[in-house]
């Protein structure tokens, strides 16, 4: 098979080093926003659902979930002295999940461990 030429970048429309225009920056952080959201905030509410706290607790809970992620991030994104790498990386809440194999939710994530914990499970 025939490599193509070390010119022709198909589907590559800004290098690393280059600076895309602001509204094209602008929509995609919005789009990366929105979903990291969902993963920091619905994994606070498993937990705290699962251990049956109420609703204030919940949204103290999403608060600082999301200030915890949000300062964890712009420190990544910045090199404050010998922190952060410099690169945009969402840093929040996760699945722990070590085996490709297994299903995302087998019960070996700490979220879905509450939950299997408050219903009685192994």
């Amino acid at each position: 098979m025939a490599s193509e030429p070390a010119g022709s970048a198909h589907g590559v429309r800004y290098e690393p080093d280059e600076k895309p225009p602001w509204p094209l920056a602008a929509g995609l952080a919005l789009q990366y926003s929105v979903l990291a959201v969902g993963g920091v905030v619905l994994t606070v509410a498993i937990v705290l659902r699962s251990a049956e706290s109420s609703a204030g607790y919940l949204a103290w809970g999403a608060f600082g979930a999301l200030l915890v992620s949000g300062v964890a991030t712009i420190v990544q994104a910045w090199r404050v002295g010998r922190l952060g790498s410099g690169y945009v990386l969402m840093m929040g809440c996760r699945e722990f999940h070590d085996d490709p194999a297994q299903p995302v939710g087998d019960g070996r994530s700490p979220a879905a461990a509450a939950v299997v914990a408050s219903v009685g499970g192994p």
